[in-house]
């Protein structure tokens, strides 16, 4: 299914509440097994969604950081579970702090098939298969446009993310956003619907991409020869019901569904309905022609009949 991404980035007060003004927009549910806020810990120091790792480490009260402001992290945070909503919207909440001129070098958002695999870009694998947003802070090439980057690549398992020249030539779509050393913490909104609502964001890229089910949900970050504070504040991962508004909404969204399964169900298989049809003007006229004829013929053979019998008499 082919389905609309759409990142949005702003830089949020403190407590601002996820909007979702679009009317198409049925209704959303937060999916709790995608989502964590403070203090991200249960009593047993864990928490049953989602697991992290490398050098990432949680703060209960306040966030989860990825890597310090220190040469030569790499930290982890990824969904236990997969993915298996077909549309849904995911906020989150970020921090990318530094000291001194230069910082990186940067963070990741995934949907991936795998997960917890630790490598070049931004603290992840390379050939990934799914889909990467990229938070780059440090330009490792010449560029026209400024940094920070907002950047998507879609990996299909065998195309590297070329870090040399920072993925410029698998990049679908992004965007300039200065999120380093802001006083409130930047919010970015990833929409895997086929609306979305662009009401009090800067739109940072729109592209149509094919996103499978099944894919985990991740966060990654890295530093190298620079570095910077990488901190995740909340997570809010939203199902989405839209509205039916003709035969472009008949596919349902899974977040209705109550088995956890994702049913295409066989609403465009169906076969054609057979309509009953009347008899047409065509027809009609060519029945009149055929009951004149055989009548014609009828009243030959009967004044031919009449002649006869009466030269006999």
């Amino acid at each position: 299914m082919l389905i609309h991404l759409l990142l949005a980035v702003v830089n949020c007060q403190p407590n601002d509440a996820p909007l979702f003004d679009d009317p198409l927009i049925k209704s959303t549910h937060e999916l709790q097994a995608f989502s964590f806020q403070p203090p991200y810990v249960e009593d047993s120091l864990r928490n049953r969604w989602w697991k992290f790792g490398g050098d990432a480490f949680v703060n209960v009260n306040e966030y989860i950081r990825l890597t310090r402001d220190t040469q030569s992290q790499s930290g982890w945070l990824w969904s236990n579970t997969p993915m298996y909503y077909s549309s849904w919207i995911v906020e989150f909440e970020f921090k990318v702090q530094h000291e001194g001129a230069l910082s990186g070098d940067g963070f990741a958002f995934w949907v991936t098939k795998e997960k917890e695999i630790q490598g070049p870009v931004f603290g992840s694998k390379d050939n990934f298969e799914g889909l990467g947003i990229f938070f780059d802070t440090y330009a490792n090439s010449r560029v026209r446009h400024s940094y920070p980057y907002v950047m998507a690549m879609m990996g299909d398992g065998k195309t590297s993310y070329d870090h040399d020249f920072d993925g410029n030539s698998v990049e679908l779509g992004g965007c300039s956003h200065d999120f380093r050393n802001q006083e409130n913490p930047t919010r970015a909104r990833l929409e895997l619907t086929s609306v979305h609502d662009p009401s009090q964001w800067i739109q940072c890229f729109k592209i149509e991409q094919k996103i499978p089910l099944n894919y985990f949900l991740g966060f990654t970050a890295a530093t190298g020869g620079v570095s910077s504070k990488h901190d995740l504040i909340y997570t809010k991962t939203y199902a989405v019901t839209l509205e039916k508004s003709g035969e472009e909404n008949r596919q349902k969204s899974y977040a209705s569904s109550s088995d956890n399964k994702f049913d295409t169900s066989n609403q465009y298989n169906k076969p054609p309905v057979t309509e009953k049809k009347g008899t047409s003007g065509v027809q009609m006229f060519i029945y009149l022609v055929l009951i004149a004829i055989v009548a014609y013929v009828g009243f030959v053979i009967y004044r031919t009949s009449q002649q006869k019998s009466n030269k006999r008499f």
